[in-house]
């Protein structure tokens, strides 16, 4: 068997991958770009994604990505992640292949790619139906961010043996350090501090770590932007800054897409200022739940809460193997437990975001 790691560069190579996706998954993979070779390789030559393949022959039987985070979603047409951070994900292989290590070439690959771009850190998604895809990760990386039910149900994960009905994927994110960072100061929200501090621990990167008590209690009007995907019943609410009226702004954004049926609500918030770390005891107040960190994601570290409504969710079948990651699980479920009992006005509109802060 003669198999090589190459990366996406021509029309012939995302055709290659397009028969690859369709081998596996049929049409039922959930990026549906990657049946469509145009964009793939557009995708690739602006810098979304660096697509590697594993290729027998001419034939595509293996491929995984570095993405830009968030790139579906700009700001006048700049994308709300940082540039020097990506998140390794769309990893496939044939079936009959598997157990051949194409996996791990293809992400040394993209560690090396990474690296030769000079990348702050990378992420890894690991599903927690099974823990495969953590024991990989664990020794190189630092988990920091849980999204509870994230994944819609309709992804099934069939082609890996993944799990089958109405039940949503919760993911556990690691985070990849690739070289020292630039010092950081960092404001922590209260009510989730010991959290947040053992992940800091872990990262073991310079940042001074501040309490939401420090810090000006006056400055300029927050960005908030909203994303809502009515096919996936998922929401984005970005801060791009944080000001004093950040908590107000985010909770009437976050009433309005869980109000409207949306079930999975994500929080992402840079966390450079003490405006965020002050609003999330409001924001646990509306029935937000912990997430996590995000290092780099939006230059400076981004903090994740989030809101969970009408799904299956069944603690006992989120499996992580870290301690770390048991800790930010736990806090997760606590907060979970806390809040889906919370009655959310399904009619209530108050505070509807107004068409121009909705991407």
């Amino acid at each position: 068997m003669d198999i090589r790691i190459t990366r996406l560069e021509t029309l012939e190579h995302a055709q290659a991958l397009a028969r690859c996706v369709y081998d596996i998954y049929g049409l039922t993979f959930h990026r549906s770009y990657l049946y469509e070779p145009e964009t793939t390789l557009t995708l690739n030559r602006r810098g979304h994604l660096a697509s590697f393949l594993a290729l027998e022959g001419d034939r595509c039987v293996g491929h995984l990505a570095a993405i830009r985070p968030y790139y579906e979603y700009t700001i006048a047409g700049t994308p709300v992640a940082s540039d020097e951070v990506r998140e390794m994900g769309l990893g496939m292989v044939l079936q009959h292949l598997r157990g051949e290590d194409i996996v791990g070439r293809l992400k040394s690959a993209v560690s090396d790619w990474a690296r030769e771009q000079q990348l702050r850190g990378l992420y890894q998604r690991c599903v927690t139906h099974q823990t495969g895809g953590q024991r990989e990760v664990r020794e190189i990386g630092t988990p920091t961010a849980l999204r509870l039910a994230g994944v819609p149900f309709w992804v099934r994960y069939e082609a890996d043996g993944g799990p089958r009905g109405q039940q949503p994927i919760s993911t556990i994110s690691y985070y990849i350090s690739l070289r020292e960072d630039e010092p950081q100061q960092v404001w922590i929200p209260e009510l989730d501090s010991d959290v947040f501090r053992m992940i800091y621990d872990r990262l073991d990167q310079p940042r001074e770590i501040l309490s939401q008590k420090d810090g000006p209690s006056v400055g300029g009007a927050s960005n908030v932007r909203v994303h809502f995907d009515p096919a996936k019943h998922q929401g984005r609410i970005h801060v791009l800054r944080a000001g004093p009226d950040v908590a107000e702004l985010v909770s009437q954004r976050f009433r309005w897409l869980m109000a409207g049926r949306i079930r999975h609500v994500m929080v992402i918030a840079p966390i450079d200022n003490p405006f965020v770390a002050r609003a999330a005891t409001a924001w646990k107040g509306e029935g937000m739940i912990f997430g996590g960190v995000m290092p780099n994601l939006m230059g400076a570290d981004a903090v994740l809460y989030q809101g969970v409504r009408e799904v299956d969710l069944r603690p006992n079948d989120i499996q992580v193997i870290d301690p770390l990651s048991v800790r930010i699980r736990n806090r997760a479920i606590e907060d979970w437990r806390f809040t889906r009992d919370m009655a959310l006005a399904e009619n209530e509109f108050d505070g509807i975001a107004e068409p121009s802060a909705v991407l």
